[in-house]
């Protein structure tokens, strides 16, 4: 290292070592257009799922879906493995810090839309059955707290 390099270096030391030591000088604030840049803006429906299906062949297609993570990737992929007229289902997340899953869907002679669509109409159904059995069984929890407690 030269001897100006060197001097510039314990220079930029010293100007760093004075800042941290005085409370006087303040850091520059950041710009608050820059901040909301980094944001993640909020998306439309329209923008929660982008299909990438091949205009010949209906039967496989890649959906993106936005702001889902291993818990939607998972059941999706188990409602529509289930079915005879899927060839193939699986998903992936392509980085953490990515906040979008990929699910690809082969399906035998049927559009694939279709059965994406049919796969989440099961799904829904699924959820509706636990919710009525969670409320049940909440009910009858509550009832027997209620004699016991008399």
């Amino acid at each position: 290292m030269s001897d100006s390099e060197e001097n510039s270096f314990q220079e930029i030391e010293q100007e760093d070592d004075e800042a941290v030591n005085n409370p006087d000088i303040e850091e520059e604030e950041e710009d608050e257009d820059y901040m909301m840049e980094d944001k993640p803006k909020k998306q439309s429906a329209e923008e929660k799922l982008v299909i990438d299906q091949n205009e010949k062949d209906r039967t496989c297609a890649t959906y993106t879906f936005y702001d889902e993570d291993h818990t939607l990737g998972n059941t999706v992929r188990y409602m529509l493995v289930k079915r005879k007229d899927v060839e193939f289902c699986g998903y992936t997340i392509p980085h953490p810090s990515e906040n979008k899953m990929n699910l690809r869907l082969q399906t035998i002679k049927k559009n694939s839309n279709e059965v994406l669509k049919e796969g989440l109409d099961s799904l829904a159904g699924l959820c509706d059955v636990l919710n009525d059995k969670f409320d049940a069984a909440m009910k009858k929890f509550e009832k027997q707290q209620k004699k016991k407690s008399k």
